[in-house]
């Protein structure tokens, strides 16, 4: 009898382990994709203001002199066009990355994944109802 309950607690304690882990995987992997969203927002923030700096000097010259200078917008806006292109194609590159590393965890530890997402599953409900039993 003592040692079934050992067992069951020995058990408990291991399904326990195995959702401390997974919800601490998830949160590493989900922390990384926030640090990389975040590393390319700002380098689009960076090149948004980079756009605006130069579109103020484009026209000042354009003042000065304007079929020189709105030859250079033109250039200067394909360049910030593509450089948009360019950080949005990472971006999506970033995400799709993502989730076939997420893909790949599921299909490699089921058990791990199902574990996880009741794990948080239960956190969520506790989190919505507030902790009350209605």
């Amino acid at each position: 009898m003592a040692e079934s309950e050992n067992s069951e607690q020995e058990g408990k304690k291991a399904v326990s382990k195995s959702i401390q882990e997974g919800v601490s995987a998830a949160g590493q992997k989900i922390e990384s994709a926030r640090e990389r969203f975040t590393e390319v927002a700002d380098g689009v923030g960076d090149k948004v203001r980079q756009i605006r700096t130069e579109a103020g000097k484009a026209s000042e010259q354009l003042r000065a002199g304007a079929g020189q200078v709105s030859e250079k917008a033109k250039e200067k806006f394909e360049v910030a066009s593509t450089q948009l292109r360019e950080g949005y194609s990472k971006t999506k590159k970033d995400v799709d990355q993502l989730l076939e590393d997420v893909n790949v965890y599921v299909r490699d530890n089921p058990a791990k994944s199902v574990l996880i997402a009741a794990g948080a599953g239960f956190v969520l409900g506790m989190l919505v109802r507030g902790g009350r039993r209605d």
